[in-house]
This record gives structure tokens, sequence and C-alpha cells, in this order.
């Protein structure tokens, strides 16, 4: 998402933002809509290989028009978390961000 001239506006006093969307699903999720909330917003980083637990969760809602990322028009985050993703990817108790748990396996 390359907006740096609409974005800024003429505006040399506002340095371009470059959001790091990282987490699961609904944490990318969050970070795009605070990416397109935000007026200088340039480019907005995204997880280079999103895995399952990525991916089913945010669903349709992370999508792409002619090479640059598309504001969501879901409602709310645009995040599905249903039964079937519960059960697929569990809570679990003490993993943080950087664990690899069901659906988001980290590699070194």
């Amino acid at each position: 998402m390359a907006r740096d001239g609409p974005v800024r506006r003429g505006r040399p006093d506002v340095r371009p933002g470059r959001p790091h969307a990282w987490g699961a699903g609904g944490a990318v999720m969050q970070n795009v809509h605070a990416a397109f909330a935000a007026p200088n917003t340039a480019v907005v980083e995204l997880p280079p290989d999103p895995g399952p637990l990525h991916t089913e969760i945010w669903g349709d809602s992370l999508r792409f028009h002619d090479g640059t990322l598309a504001p969501p028009d879901t409602p709310g985050l645009g995040v599905t978390l249903s039964e079937r993703v519960k059960e697929t990817y569990p809570f679990v108790p003490g993993a943080e961000e950087f664990s690899s748990v069901p659906g988001k396996m980290m590699r070194s």
C-alpha cells in the first residue's frame, strides 16, 4: 500500500507511517484498520508467509486490488471466529506471539 503523495497531501511536516501489522489473523486486521485510519500511512507490513491461523480468521477481508492493499469493507475488524476455528486452534495458556501453536508454526 504505497500512498505517500495523496495521504500526505503536500505536508512536508508529516512523515509517512509504516505500521507493523503482525500477529495472528485478528491482530493483522486490527493493524490494517489502524493503517487505513491514519492519514500518513505509506506502507503496511504484513506476514510474509501467513498460516491458517491468519487466513482462516481474516478470510476474504484482507484483499489486494492491482497490487495494493484494499481497505476492508466487512463489518468490524472483518474477522470470523467460528466454532470450527476455535476447536482447530484452541487457546494455549502461556503461549505468546512468538510461540508455535497449531496453525502458526514458527521457523528459524
